[in-house]
């Protein structure tokens, strides 16, 4: 990351984006400017093709970083109703293997279940978060497929359930593909938007020290750069480099 300061010792100060979609807007605010320029008053030293070229790169790593979002965001929602359908058949299913194992009660176990041995005989510890209600599901349509079909549950069904695990798998894969591919993009958005950032900074420099005699000029918000008066002697100043945007 570049750290520019420019005429020190002017009234005025260049002003840094620091959110990646202020960032944008400035580039986008610059090529606009620059494009409609006769080709000899445009930028020699940072080439404006270069810059355009960043900039495309930038705009097109937020829009991913966004539909990874989307997608992750999309897929939770799936998981999250598809689960509060689900978990009240299971506790249905906790209920009637808890009465037909009454006289054994520790056979819980393979169905993915905690039991506990109390003072008046076996306790099957009830499932508390998703994860353990998940697992019971699984254990439990593994357990019924296992027995002939007179001997399993008939309520809940078993093709229901087998239904909503089928869901909810899809769903838990989706959601974990969504998460690491939005990690991904936001990982490459920072850094595209850092580089233009980067060479917006360049860009500002050679106009104040070519263009404008190294003085800073409210002229400058013509390319997207935004100027304002320094601070009080002491205050941090708009100019400082901008932080890291997550």
């Amino acid at each position: 990351m570049l750290s520019i300061r420019i005429d020190a010792k002017s009234a005025l100060t260049v002003n840094w984006p620091r959110k990646d979609a202020d960032i944008i807007q400035a580039g986008r605010t610059f090529i606009a400017y620059e494009s409609g320029l006769n080709e000899g008053d445009q930028l020699r030293d940072v080439s404006f093709s270069f810059i355009q070229s960043v900039f495309a790169l930038a705009e097109a790593a937020v829009l991913a970083a966004g539909g990874g979002e989307a997608s992750r965001a999309t897929a939770a929602e799936t998981l999250r109703q598809s689960y509060e359908t689900v978990k009240p058949l299971l506790e249905s299913a906790l209920v009637q293997l808890k009465a037909k194992y009454f006289a054994n009660l520790a056979h819980l176990e393979t169905y993915a279940l905690d039991t506990v041995a109390g003072t008046s005989g076996v306790v099957v510890r009830k499932p508390r978060t998703q994860k353990e209600w998940l697992a019971f599901l699984d254990a439990y349509i593994t357990q019924q497929n296992s027995l002939p079909a007179p001997e399993r549950l008939t309520t809940p069904t078993l093709a229901t359930l087998q239904t909503l695990q089928a869901d909810i798998q899809t769903a838990l894969l989706d959601r974990t593909e969504g998460r690491n591919t939005r990690e991904i993009n936001v990982q490459g958005r920072s850094a595209a938007v850092q580089r233009l950032l980067d060479l917006l900074q360049v860009a500002c420099a050679v106009l104040v020290a070519v263009k404008f005699n190294g003085v800073v000029t409210n002229d400058l918000q013509n390319w997207g750069f935004t100027v304002q008066a320094k601070p009080p002697s002491g205050d941090p100043g708009p100019g400082d480099p901008p932080e890291e945007t997550k």
